[in-house]
């Protein structure tokens, strides 16, 4: 009884595991998601101001103008840049703790079936034990009918 309980115990501690890294890796993914729209978003920003930029200097807008608007665009690429490198760093995470989700996932079901194998052992073992006190109560009976007989 005592090797199942710890079984259970273990198998308890390696779901809670599990659920707590898949917690994490959700929460990761959501993360990387809106990443991942802050890029697109940011995107589109870049190439309405680009179109922007090219049709003010195809109707001949001042140089200062120009130069600020190419600035801007450039502090704009800046940002892409800098969200494109939040992005990596969120993949690489959500890479990891998906491993780490796999890994627990995969404690979990292999103490899940250790668990269910010690109580098949374990029920087997008290049918067993029934079977051999169910003999020695009809030896004993059947002793007591040929001393009676």
């Amino acid at each position: 009884m005592a090797k199942t309980d710890a079984i259970r115990y273990l198998q308890q501690k390696a779901d809670a595991t599990r659920i707590d890294a898949a917690q994490a890796l959700a929460r990761q993914q959501a993360m990387l998601l809106d990443a991942q729209n802050k890029l697109a978003l940011l995107g589109r920003y870049v190439a309405h101001y680009r179109e922007e930029a090219q049709n003010a200097e195809r109707v001949g807008v001042w140089s200062a103008q120009a130069r600020e608007m190419r600035a801007f665009i450039a502090q704009l690429d800046q940002v892409v840049a800098v969200q494109q490198e939040s992005l990596g760093r969120h993949r690489q995470q959500a890479a990891i703790l998906q491993r780490q989700w796999l890994s627990a996932r995969g404690r979990e079901q292999a103490l899940t079936g250790l668990l269910r194998r010690a109580e098949n052992l374990r029920h087997a073992q008290q049918l067993q034990q029934m079977q051999k006190e169910l003999d020695e109560w009809a030896q004993r009976a059947a002793s007591r009918l040929q001393i009676m007989a």
